[in-house]
């Protein structure tokens, strides 16, 4: 063990502080015992800690959240911000773990003779002031006077470069009180070894964006940025290491980038660590992109343009500056004035139309996106960006997206998002009723996405705080809990606070809960305000989310707790750490819909297509013809029959690749039973993948019965990133493993009347193979069969030979993408159908064996 500096210790101050501790509840037992000579120890004061204060610490990762809601936690000496330094030159300790028996809110309190500060040794002359804000300063701050308070945000560095994502707050009021610390660090200056040069990292991010997006134009790197990450800060991993990396940003080479990515090069081995897009989809000088160029055509002051876009963008953007100005007493979305920025009529150097997003200092905007609740969600973005600056995946991602839609609701008053645009089915969002557009309202919901997609779910799942939102502003029943509205004028100033001075860009729901709490104590102490905010964060489940966890919790669900109790603060057990993976971070997967034990299982209404009549599902397994004997060169991978006939699980019943249904039913299959998928519920079914499921020569085949979607005509949506905003497609996809634009791997999708059949190659190309005029979504039964290898891939439809071609080369698969039925994964391209007898065999079956197996 460590050799602890304060060893020397008065057993009078011992005792008293034994006693202190045990007086407020923070030590359960102690046997230890202190050598050494009398020595001061600075000790937090815990007994002042407040309900939703946590401490966890790992190996290599101390996390905390420590919060006085009357009190304070430390006096200083010095006031402002020479009482910070002093705190960070020499801040208090508090006892180490033991691993035997005293356990208190910091952790384990006393244990043998090792002492641990709160701040890591040399936090403070290698750490970076990123910003402060002092209320005092606001002349228009709704702040009580006795409640103003000054906010210090660091960020870690180790030798200069700094740990992404590791910062520490510090909150201070009446001039040397620290009355609240947020701190995500590591505690270790050991990072990787350092081999790949920039040079190598500029090719290996060009070679990953080229790759992840070919149909792009090109890419250029902007710039290069050394940065330490540690997944365990990020959230997504309980792997501590300090990896160093190159950042390297990366955006198409187009007059206007519609990709822009920051890749995370890690500097031992090559791979891509962590990665993060650069645009947030969805300042008075507009520029027109219908003229070459896209030039300015408008700046502040100017007389009208003549076009609508143009002028509605100028105007909307005029009232957008003045709501910021007057409500939340911001001068622009970076507090200090930046010109605001719009790019119009972007269709003419884009297909990802219809949509909206920003873009480091600007907002582009498709033709038919100029509204109020769009640009307000847009200059959302950029606000986020000059305050927690949330990284944007993940829970912090869905953090940003639900505050550019609350500025979005503010800016038109209702709880829609862009039904006043040209997308396809808006609107895209309902704050008040996320279910409706298949989206969360809360934690535990069936709804929540835990996939890798849509960097982690960051549109889909920030349905929980636009209902939190909600029921600040309306009030209601949800969940178990009644709660009276405050009204939007208190829900925007409570959420800004809480986001502007409170949150940083790791922060997950939970620690927005605190945020809220905490700001409506600050603002509106008296009162029953904070006690409906309590009620809400309790009813929306934010407050169950497991602290410094980005992806789903994996814990039981509690039982919202709405009658103002008063939480005691809790000391968190760290995860036990795994073998670091740096290549490919632990890919979290959905919930599905519970069954609770002991209760019958609800026989599920079957819908085989959308809008039409419903039939029982009859089981007649006893019925199904016998499978004929395979040729001595292929072998039966996997058999998903599809018969289960209730629940979620999807049965293989050959070598136990199982899956999970989501949002599917069940009817009368082409034999035995089929699930049916509704794209309005965004139904699939996920399989694991294993190498097992990547053959370099396979036959798969299925059945499907369904009907062809409504949809433009005109450009293939399939090609557009689900990341984008209103991303519509007539495709839909039966059968896939592949990346959502590269195709690697196997894929089976219609467009319109025309089948496709794809073999990646990881390359811009794949192998495929198309049927133009082949309607296979009638109404009625049609198998589809691709086979692949010995020199020749080949489409079957009905058990006849419909198209084959010569192919050679190796099949790439993706290393971090699941098999899906029914999509191309949980971020859409949704079939409406039902699906039967998926089958998938090692080898090629002969033109024989496939019509005997899947001719009509």
């Amino acid at each position: 063990m460590k050799k602890s500096r304060y060893h020397l210790f008065n057993t009078k101050i011992l005792l008293l502080f034994l006693l202190n501790l045990i007086t407020a509840g923070l030590v359960v037992s102690t046997s230890s015992y202190f050598q050494g000579k009398a020595q001061t120890l600075k000790t937090l004061n815990t007994s002042a800690l407040s309900g939703g204060s946590y401490f966890s610490s790992g190996t290599k990762v101390m996390r905390y959240s420590l919060y006085s809601e009357e009190g304070n936690l430390y006096t200083t000496q010095s006031s402002g911000a020479a009482g910070i330094a002093e705190f960070l030159n020499s801040p208090p300790s508090y006892s180490a773990p033991s691993g035997r028996n005293t356990v208190g809110i910091m952790g384990r309190v006393v244990g043998g003779d090792d002492f641990v500060k709160i701040v890591p040794d040399g936090f403070f002359s290698s750490s970076t002031l990123s910003r402060v804000i002092l209320d005092s300063e606001d002349s228009t701050s709704e702040v009580p006077p006795e409640k103003q308070g000054e906010h210090y945000f660091y960020t870690q560095t180790i030798g200069g470069t700094p740990v992404y994502a590791a910062q520490m707050i510090l909150h201070e009021r009446h001039g040397n009180e620290i009355y609240a610390i947020d701190a995500t660090l590591t505690t270790s200056t050991e990072v990787t070894v350092q081999t790949i040069s920039e040079d190598q990292a500029r090719g290996i991010a060009l070679g990953k964006a080229k790759s992840d997006y070919p149909n792009a134009q090109g890419f250029r790197v902007m710039k290069v940025e050394p940065y330490i990450v540690n997944l365990s800060i990020l959230g997504v991993s309980d792997d501590e290491t300090n990896y160093s990396t190159f950042a390297v940003f990366v955006e198409e080479e187009s007059e206007n980038p519609q990709v822009a990515m920051k890749y995370f090069i890690e500097r031992s081995n090559g791979t891509v660590i962590f990665e993060e897009s650069l645009l947030k989809e969805a300042n008075r000088e507009i520029k027109d992109c219908n003229v070459g160029g896209c030039p300015i055509v408008r700046t502040e002051g100017q007389p009208a343009y003549g076009d609508a876009d143009v002028d509605g963008s100028y105007d909307v953007l005029g009232s957008v500056y003045n709501y910021v100005s007057k409500t939340l007493h911001r001068n622009s979305y970076d507090n200090h004035g930046a010109k605001q920025r719009a790019w119009v009529h972007v269709d003419s150097t884009t297909p990802y139309c219809p949509n909206a997003w920003w873009y480091g200092d600007h907002m582009r905007l498709c033709n038919g996106m100029v509204a109020y609740d769009v640009i307000g969600h847009e200059f959302g973005h950029g606000v986020t960006d000059y305050t927690s600056n949330f990284v944007y995946k993940n829970q912090s991602g869905a953090l940003d997206e639900s505050w550019a839609d609350i500025m979005g609701s503010e800016m038109d008053g209702n709880w829609m998002i862009g039904e006043n645009t040209s997308i396809p089915n808006a609107p895209f969002r309902y704050m008040d009723d996320p279910p409706k557009k298949s989206d969360p309202d809360r934690l535990y919901s069936n709804y929540y996405y835990c996939g890798t997609s849509d960097a982690g779910g960051v549109h889909t799942n920030s349905g929980v705080m636009n209902k939190t939102y909600y029921l600040l502003v309306e009030g209601g029943s949800f969940n178990g809990c009644t709660m009276q509205g405050i009204e939007r004028q208190k829900a925007i100033q409570i959420v800004y606070r809480a986001m502007d001075k409170y949150l940083s860009a790791g922060s997950n729901f939970r620690d927005m809960a605190e945020a809220l709490k905490r700001s409506c104590n600050d603002l509106y102490k008296t009162g029953s305000t904070c006690d409906q905010v309590r009620k809400v964060v309790e009813a929306t489940e934010i407050v169950q989310q497991p602290p410094g966890l980005q992806t789903c919790t994996h814990v039981a669900r509690k039982t919202p707790q709405c009658g103002n109790p008063t939480p005691t603060p809790t000391t968190q057990t760290p995860h036990p750490s795994k073998t670091p993976t740096p290549t490919q971070p632990s890919t979290p997967t959905r919930t599905p819909t519970p069954t609770i034990p002991g209760q019958p299982t609800k026989t599920p209404t079957p819908t085989l297509i959308p809008g039409q009549p419903t039939k029982t599902p009859t089981p007649i397994q006893a019925n199904r013809t016998p499978t004929p004997t395979l040729s001595a060169n292929t072998t039966f991978l996997a058999d998903w029959k599809m018969d289960e006939n209730s629940g979620n699980n999807v049965s293989d019943s050959k070598k136990n690749h199982d899956g999970t249904a989501y949002q599917t039913t069940i009817t009368n299959g082409k034999e035995g039973l089929a699930r049916v998928f509704d794209r309005n519920k965004k139904s699939y079914v996920e399989i694991p993948m294993n190498q097992n499921l990547k053959p370099q020569s396979f036959t798969v085949g299925f059945w499907v019965k369904g009907v062809p979607p409504p949809g433009p005509s005109g450009f293939d949506y399939t090609q557009v990133p689900q990341k984008y905003l209103g991303g519509f497609s007539s495709s839909q996809y039966f059968f896939t493993n592949t990346d959502i634009v590269s195709y690697s791997g196997i894929t089976f999708r219609t467009y319109r009347d025309t089948v496709y059949f794809l073999v990646g190659k990881g390359q811009i190309t794949s192998d495929s193979l198309s049927l133009p005029q082949n309607l296979i979504l009638d109404g009625t039964w049609h198998s589809v069969v691709g086979t692949y290898g010995s020199g020749e891939m080949a489409l079957y439809i009905d058990g006849a030979k419909k198209a084959s071609k010569s192919v050679s080369g190796e099949i790439k698969y993706s290393s971090a993408r699941n098999l899906y039925f029914g999509a191309i994964g949980p971020e859409g391209l949704y079939y409406d159908g039902a699906l039967d007898e998926v089958q998938m065999y090692r080898g090629v079956l002969s033109t024989q064996e496939i019509r005997s197996r899947f001719g009509r």
